[in-house]
């Protein structure tokens, strides 16, 4: 607050804040995602036979569904039995709050060390990653809402949960996209385990994407569209290791031309042209080249436009300055001490 007054004061205007007169401040209960009692598949999603959904009457849906991952069965796993209560207490519950939150999944993990779990949402049309674990073997829940509660449910198959064709694919946990090679999938998981787990949302088919805010865009005086060109030249590499991630170059892009395009937003002020430079040996720095032509036109452009401009003085602008003058030499005048006269002609 003291800094927005005081960046408020620097902006003139000759305000001085004093005191806070009055605060409000607004709260609102904060109620993360908790799975508790029995919901229903949605029929697109049971139709898929990929979902395991245990049929709880309390708030404890999240461990019967772990216990059942961790104890599975051929028949009738929806089933809370006696068996699965008991398997159920081989795991360490302690401080573990029920309905559970998704932030009280760390807090099993740490009681569990050998057990990580992923969860995802859906939302009537999607499946988005809603907590992730970097571990290679972990549990698959999926969160699901009928408006006024959550439930986990345990996913047994989750290919078959995001497939949607008779292709078979596998499915990248974190960004949910489907490939048909196993290595495809191992080379996407390098890059997606170092992201967060996000929902992706991507435009309706058939819909434009458009900037219609041009009153806040700011415009520039000159601008400058530059282009390469390059031929490729194949190379050969080592044999890679087939064990660990890497990247197989097969080629190199060599520049050997480029393009400059000036333009300026008045043709009057800078007249717009092309440079173009093609290589005409192997020796041909092509990159310094286009930097030490764009540094050139640079250069011309400011010595060509920093000219000075005058100062326009109005009657308006000049009484303004008259008056700021004698406030300032009023304020000054009040500070001297002694005998105090004051004087002005004209």
């Amino acid at each position: 607050m003291m800094e927005s007054m005081a960046n408020f004061q620097r902006m003139g205007g000759n305000w001085q804040f004093r005191s806070v007169v009055n605060l409000d401040i607004n709260t609102a209960v904060y109620k993360s995602l908790r799975g508790n009692s029995y919901i229903p598949l949605p029929k697109e999603l049971a139709s898929k036979s990929a979902i395991i959904n245990l049929k709880n009457n309390n708030n404890l849906c999240f461990k019967w569904a772990v216990t059942r991952a961790l104890n599975p069965v051929d028949k009738n796993a929806e089933k809370i039995d006696k068996n699965l209560q008991k398997q159920a207490e081989e795991l360490n519950w302690q401080d573990i709050n029920f309905p559970v939150s998704l932030s009280d999944i760390d807090k099993f993990e740490r009681r569990n060390e050998d057990d990580y779990l992923n969860v995802f949402g859906y939302d009537g049309d999607k499946i988005y990653p809603l907590r992730h674990t970097k571990q290679k073997h972990a549990i698959d829940l999926l969160l699901i809402d009928d408006g006024q509660k959550q439930h986990y449910c345990l996913i047994k198959n989750f290919n078959k949960l995001l497939g949607q064709s008779r292709n078979p694919m596998c499915y990248c946990k974190r960004c949910l996209n489907g490939f048909t090679r196993k290595d495809a999938l191992y080379n996407r998981k390098t890059y997606c385990n170092e992201q967060d787990a996000v929902k992706v949302t991507v435009p309706e088919p058939d819909t434009m994407l458009s900037f219609k805010n041009y009153n806040r865009s700011t415009r520039v005086p000159f601008v400058v569209y530059a282009d390469f060109e390059s031929f490729i030249k194949p190379f050969d590499t080592c044999q890679p290791k087939t064990n660990e991630s890497y990247s197989n170059k097969i080629q190199k892009h060599i520049p050997i031309s480029f393009c400059i395009y000036v333009k300026c937003f008045d043709d009057s002020i800078y007249t717009p042209h092309t440079i173009t430079f093609t290589a005409e040996n192997e020796d041909d720095d092509v990159g310094q080249i286009f930097v030490n032509r764009l540094e050139e036109v640079i250069k011309q452009i400011y010595n060509q436009t920093k000219f000075a401009k005058k100062i326009i003085y109005t009657k308006t602008r000049e009484k303004n300055l008259f008056l700021l003058l004698l406030v300032i030499f009023v304020k000054v005048f009040r500070r001297r001490p002694g005998k105090r006269s004051l004087s002005l002609n004209g």
